[in-house]
């Protein structure tokens, strides 16, 4: 009787080494891309909170320092913009917003546009509803923050 004896193989093949490569190589990249999509993300949501902090200010600042008779001054004038120089929370709450209005629209986003008119349930025209717009792109795409509330004599 013979006896066939086998030979082994003590260490890797060439195709074993290539598909653990292969596999490798492609983890990382699923890794590196989501790092890069987290990043983005990351950036939109900074600009989303710094543009509802100025939404916020604006509102602030239209509540706490301007009057009834001056938000209808200002209604007579249509739609009223605030540009992206003055789209500052500090800025905002620190000069009075009626200086830093303008009547034409600018050309570059960001900037904040209010539409104000009379609240037509309202008693005697007493209420003015102020709606702010905060007009704004991200990555050539374009986005509203808009917000609502009232100011007047009630």
């Amino acid at each position: 009787m013979k006896k066939i004896i086998r030979q082994r193989s003590k260490g890797f093949c060439i195709t074993e080494v290539m598909c653990s490569i292969a596999i490798f190589s492609i983890i990382v990249i699923i890794v590196f891309n989501t790092h890069i999509v987290l990043r983005k993300n990351m950036c939109k949501d900074k600009k989303l909170r710094e543009y509802s902090c100025i939404s916020s200010g604006v509102k602030y600042s239209i509540l706490k320092n301007c009057s009834y008779e001056s938000i209808k001054e200002i209604k007579a004038k249509g739609n009223i913009y605030l540009e992206d120089e003055n789209l500052n929370p500090d800025r905002i709450i620190e000069k009075n917003i009626l200086d830093l209005l303008k009547t034409s629209p600018p050309k570059e986003k960001p900037f904040v546009e209010l539409k104000i008119k009379e609240d037509e349930n309202a008693y005697n025209d007493t209420v003015i509803v102020i709606k702010i717009i905060l007009h704004y792109s991200i990555e050539d795409r374009q986005y509203d923050i808009s917000s609502e509330f009232l100011k007047g004599k009630y």
